[in-house]
């Protein structure tokens, strides 16, 4: 019953708050399937921006990359759209988001996860591969402002 409560009062009364909805991820395979890879990074750029935004917004007051390691941890946990695992090693933090639905769905989170860390100023690298996203972060560094896009690099997957 704790798990219960728990889930409704960190969960679902965010996802009610901000619209979201409860899609089969079979369904969301299927969907990000079917349109193309820059469809999928335009949508990330905008949930990026805004329903993530909001999100983090919405529980912490600020946008900070604090405040954002908080939010993709229960998103994972209780979203369903993703398990978030973060690693810290010689100050570089490596985010993993595995989703195991396909080429456009990395490249959704990608581009909504850049947009939100554009915003805290901190340098990162994106990796995608089909079915997950490494992040590499570098919390003491900060981005040069100019630098609009920072950079993705697709590899084909390994199993490993």
């Amino acid at each position: 019953m704790c798990t219960a409560l728990r889930r409704y009062a960190q969960w679902e009364i965010l996802a009610d708050r901000i619209g979201l909805v409860h899609v089969h991820n079979r369904i969301l395979t299927r969907l990000f399937d079917n349109i193309q890879e820059e469809v999928a990074r335009d949508l990330g750029r905008e949930d990026g921006a805004n329903a993530w935004r909001e999100m983090v917004v919405d529980l912490y007051k600020v946008v900070n990359y604090d405040n954002i390691l908080k939010m993709l941890e229960l998103s994972g946990r209780f979203g369903g759209r993703f398990i978030f695992t973060s690693v810290e090693d010689n100050k570089v933090n490596t985010l993993m988001l595995k989703h195991n639905q396909g080429p456009n769905t990395s490249a959704f989170l990608a581009e909504a996860l850049k947009v939100l860390l554009h915003k805290t100023g901190q340098k990162f690298e994106v990796v995608e591969t089909q079915d997950q996203l490494a992040i590499t972060v570098s919390p003491g560094e900060k981005l040069n402002l100019r630098e609009r896009r920072p950079s993705v690099t697709i590899r084909p997957t390994v199993d490993v």
